[in-house]
């Protein structure tokens, strides 16, 4: 249960290394780096104390994510000056975004029809596959992209 709840905690873990490393880095802005990340840090120790007791690991893990997604959100609303977050939630990644939401309930679909898990991941990995090229294909510049390498 807690690697499932540490998996959301990746999202957070990207979103914060991108804003910190490729946008808040790039403009010297490392002080806003240190304070993100102090804060997500003294959050995260903040609540694991009465979390872990409660909720052992599972407790743990719900705080790594909070404070994972805290760090990610501060970071992001010092980037802004920087970059336009709204660009960033584009077309393109709403598509990619529902893509793979379809992706994740095939899966589990899936999951449940077939119990051999070989054959599991056989056809889920191919109707996800379908899926989710289908949804990222809905952009034209990405079709674009997809028709020139199939192309080659």
């Amino acid at each position: 249960m807690s690697l499932s709840i540490l998996s959301f905690a990746i999202i957070g873990a990207v979103g914060g290394s991108f804003f910190s490393n490729c946008v808040l880095l790039e403009h010297k802005k490392e002080k806003f780096i240190l304070i993100s990340t102090s804060i997500s840090a003294v959050l995260n120790v903040g609540i694991n104390i009465f979390m872990i007791p409660k909720f052992g690991i599972n407790g743990a893990a719900i705080t790594t994510l909070i404070a994972e997604c805290v760090d990610c959100v501060l970071e992001a609303i010092y980037s802004r000056e920087f970059i336009s977050i709204s660009k960033l939630i584009s077309k393109d990644y709403i598509y990619c975004f529902i893509g793979s939401i379809s992706v994740l309930v095939i899966c589990c679909l899936i999951k449940s029809i077939i119990s051999a898990p070989i054959m599991c991941v056989l056809v889920s990995g191919f109707l996800s596959a379908v899926v989710y090229v289908y949804f990222i294909s809905k952009d034209k510049d990405i079709r674009r992209e997809l028709l020139a390498f199939i192309d080659r």
